[in-house]
């Protein structure tokens, strides 16, 4: 087997014994790192060495665990540099070594000038309820103590420069820096996690189709959050923006988000809840800045995980917030219905001849007591085409909100026998998927939507998207 595309651009050696890259574009430098950090999940790894080797070789339940795999003097190391300058100028110097970059000082000086254009332009690509003016400041304050929240950002904007299917090698270098600066700063946490770092494992969960559920585990297990939410909660209720990190982290997690996950669901959001039950103010209320979704709907998104009992459909359908103007509301609307297809889509894996009407299901069946699905596809297709329509004028401001039609538009559009029966509803579709396309962060709608025409074109309702994601070695986060 030949070298890849992007280690012949780079004139080096191809690690055919790493999981081939190519067919996504990508080089094999992210590769190096991600398999660095989760050994287990690629037996080629032992033995290799690469720069972001040296900062740790796997991921344990805890950071002792994490110090035992470096040993303490590597520990020690990493805790070290990272106290001062050290590891972001050894990664500009990865960086621009590996691509015939200028010196150390000049890439600093490049890096911090594209971070900026990331906090102005491409920023605003990824919160579908928008940025407000304080929020480029809050990251600009945090990239100061997060070098991996600098790279992220970088990298991130990089990519959204390259307007192809590819990244470039200079995207994927900083890839490569940013996730190893990310294992190394969690290392030097102890378990007390920081914005920054946070905010940038959120970010690094953005690039659509690349595994995101393995920085979910690795930032989890670094923090000890399924032993410790408790207390690293309660450390947060005075900490806005590591409150919002965490949030996003646990909305990244939510089952219903990522298409083809390889990692199961770790409960980030729901245990997050629970804890803020002890805050003086109660559970947080209000919207999540990156779904632009009411809290207490996503609420009910984490049930989406838990076993079969509950009447989970039943609960989106009867779900209402009294916030938000029409379009807004409309748009909700969207996503609790798109729940209820999503849930019966997921269930009819175990009862495959459930018709999900209040009448027909049997005592040994789940419960669904919400209307039929051909009435949930005509209220849903309605909420779309209002949310459709309202946005349909090009503006910075309709952007964010229509990126939150990705995940309705997903769900709805594997109802394939029902759609060949409506072909309005399909030329709906198709214009709200033509408008997503042309501003899709990254290569969401490449990626996505042909699964979904996969799916159109096998002419049934039964076509296992999640299946056809894995098989394509992708995870896809619909946010």
């Amino acid at each position: 087997m030949g070298a890849c595309s992007n280690c012949r651009r780079r004139k080096k050696k191809c690690d055919e014994g790493l999981p081939e890259t190519s067919a996504l574009g990508a080089g094999d430098c992210f590769t190096r790192t991600f398999c660095a950090a989760f050994p287990g999940d690629n037996g080629s790894t032992a033995g290799r060495k690469s720069a972001s080797d040296t900062v740790v070789t796997s991921v344990a339940g805890s950071t002792d665990g994490l110090r035992a795999t470096i040993g303490p003097s590597g520990f020690d190391q990493v805790s070290a540099t990272l106290s001062g300058p050290g590891i972001f100028a050894s990664g500009l110097e990865v960086a621009s070594e590996s691509t015939g970059s200028p010196p150390v000082n000049d890439a600093l000086s490049r890096a911090q000038e594209t971070f900026t254009r990331f906090l102005t332009s491409g920023l605003t690509r990824l919160h579908k309820t928008g940025t407000s003016c304080t929020v480029p400041d809050m990251m600009q304050t945090l990239a100061t103590r997060s070098h991996a929240l600098l790279f992220i950002g970088v990298a991130i904007q990089q990519a959204f420069d390259d307007k192809g299917e590819e990244f470039s090698v200079s995207t994927l270098e900083h890839l490569d820096v940013a996730l190893s600066t990310l294992r190394a700063e969690i290392i030097q946490g102890q378990g007390t996690p920081h914005a920054g770092t946070l905010t940038a494992g959120v970010l690094l969960c953005t690039f659509h189709g690349w595994p995101c559920t393995h920085h979910l585990r690795l930032i989890s297990e670094g923090y000890r959050f399924q032993t410790t939410m408790n207390t690293v909660a309660t450390g947060l209720e005075q900490d806005p923006s590591s409150r919002q990190a965490l949030e996003s982290l646990g909305v990244m997690d939510l089952p219903s988000f990522v298409l083809g996950r390889n990692s199961p669901t770790i409960g980030i959001w729901k245990s997050f809840r629970i804890a803020q039950g002890s805050w003086n103010q109660g559970r947080l209320d209000g919207v999540e800045p990156v779904t632009g979704i009411p809290r207490s709907l996503l609420d009910i998104f984490a049930a989406v995980a838990e076993e079969p009992g509950d009447d989970i459909a039943l609960r989106f359908w009867s779900w209402q917030d009294g916030g938000g103007d029409t379009t807004q509301c409309r748009l909700w609307d969207c996503w609790r219905l798109s729940g209820i297809l999503d849930v019966r889509r997921r269930r009819r894996r175990l009862f495959s001849n459930v018709d999900f009407t209040p009448l027909a299901q049997s005592d040994d069946e789940p419960r669904d007591s919400a209307p039929d699905t051909d009435t949930i596809l005509c209220r849903l297709m309605a909420a779309i085409d209002s949310v459709h329509k309202a946005l349909s004028i090009p503006c910075p401001e309709n952007l964010p909100s229509y990126h939150g039609l990705v995940y309705p538009l997903v769900t709805i559009s594997l109802e394939v026998a029902r759609l060949r029966r409506h072909p309005e509803w399909k030329q709906t579709l198709d214009e709200v998927r033509y408008r997503i396309e042309e501003n899709s962060p990254f290569r969401l709608a490449r990626i996505a939507f042909k699964l979904l025409d996969d799916s159109w074109r096998e002419e049934s309702s039964d076509f296992d998207i999640e299946d056809a994601a894995r098989e394509m070695g992708v995870e896809i986060a619909l946010l």
